[in-house]
């Protein structure tokens, strides 16, 4: 498995109508709450939906570091060969990236 990440340029109309499976990751807090969500989506339709409650005293990033998780697992269960996972969370994606590097 690899893991690269880019920016997707704001300035095309649809940045996501070219991708193949995808799936999609949020994480969030409000008073009291924290959770995050995973929506998998095949040729523009979404097929799945998942919201995930973490412990109150969890921070947004551990959220959306959990969402990460767990779509990477939903994809390595899946039969797709190749699924672009979409997270607004750029510092849990520079930590994988990093954590990929240290492996190799």
């Amino acid at each position: 498995m690899s893991i690269e990440y880019e920016l997707v340029d704001e300035s095309d109309p649809d940045p996501l109508g070219k991708l193949p499976a995808r799936k999609s990751t949020h994480g969030r807090q409000q008073i009291g709450r924290v959770g995050a969500a995973i929506t998998w989506w095949t040729n523009d339709t979404e097929s799945e939906y998942q919201t995930l409650s973490l412990h109150p005293s969890c921070s947004v990033y551990q959220a959306e570091m959990y969402a990460l998780y767990r779509a990477v697992a939903m994809v390595k269960a899946s039969r797709e060969k190749v699924v672009n996972i979409l997270s607004d969370s750029r510092s849990s994606l520079e930590l994988l990236e990093q954590r990929e590097q240290d492996i190799h």
